[in-house]
């Protein structure tokens, strides 16, 4: 009984441990991220146009569409929105929720097409 006992306390140790490495190890990746203040919506917004407009590739899926997810975990790998969980975000970006009325969206839409996405290299 007493090893039991024994190894539940190496255990829970170990557990303590490991916790504490894991969230020092999420703290640094988040500080090594852009901080975004706007709103979950206008970030995805934002980078959804640039992939339509041919300023950043976009992963594709298997049906040669855009595939947001894979666009929306690739952003979240470099910029940190304050308050918004990587969910929401993808689900932001999957969805396009930004009315096209909106000032950043107006902003945004005035942006020009790539030309050098056309020239051949």
């Amino acid at each position: 009984m007493v090893q039991n006992e024994e190894i539940r306390k190496e255990l829970s140790l170990l557990r303590e441990d490991f916790e504490s490495f894991r969230e020092e190890s999420m703290q640094q990746a988040q500080t090594d991220k852009i901080t975004w203040l706007g709103t979950s919506t206008e970030l995805a917004y934002l980078f959804e146009q640039l992939a339509y407009r041919g300023y950043i590739e976009n992963p594709l899926a298997k049906d040669g569409e855009m595939n947001k997810t894979g666009l929306a975990r690739a952003v979240w790998g470099h910029i940190a929105p304050k308050e918004i969980k990587e969910e929401t975000f993808i689900i932001d970006l999957r969805g396009s929720r930004l009315s096209e009325n909106s000032s950043f969206a107006k902003a945004i839409n005035s942006i020009p097409s790539n030309s050098k996405q056309d020239k051949p290299k």
